[in-house]
C-alpha cells in the first residue's frame, strides 16, 4: 500500500501514486491502521478502497472479498456507467467476469 502509492519505482504505481491516490498520514504508523482497521478478519479479505479514487483513509477503507474487489474496479465501474447500470454487484460479475480468474 505504501510503497505503491509513493515509490515510483515499484509495478503498479502508475494505477496508485501516479493517480494521485495517497495513504493518510495517521497510517505511517501501523499501529495507528492498526487501531482503525483492525487485523484482517480472514485470509480471504483484503483491504479495499470504496472509492476507488479516494486516498486509502479510515473512511475509504473496508476489508472485502476478492468478488468485491473485481466489482470495485475502476474497468467494471466504467462500465455500469457506460451502460447506466445502479452499482449492480450482478452487472458488475457479469461484465468483469473475466476478471475473475486473474492475478490480484
Amino acid at each position: 500500500m505504501h510503497a505503491r502509492c509513493r515509490n515510483p519505482h515499484v509495478k503498479g504505481f502508475e494505477n496508485y501514486g501516479g493517480r494521485g491516490i495517497r495513504v493518510c498520514q495517521r497510517w505511517r504508523k501501523f499501529a495507528n491502521f492498526l487501531a482503525d482497521m483492525g487485523r484482517r478478519p480472514g485470509k480471504h479479505l483484503s483491504l479495499d478502497r470504496m472509492n476507488n479514487d479516494g486516498n486509502y483513509t479510515p473512511k475509504n477503507c473496508r476489508w472485502a472479498t476478492r468478488k468485491q474487489q473485481i466489482a470495485n474496479r475502476r474497468k467494471c465501474i466504467r462500465e455500469q456507467k457506460k451502460h447506466d447500470w445502479r452499482a449492480s454487484s450482478l452487472h458488475a460479475e457479469i461484465r468483469c467476469s473475466d476478471d475473475l480468474t486473474a492475478a490480484p
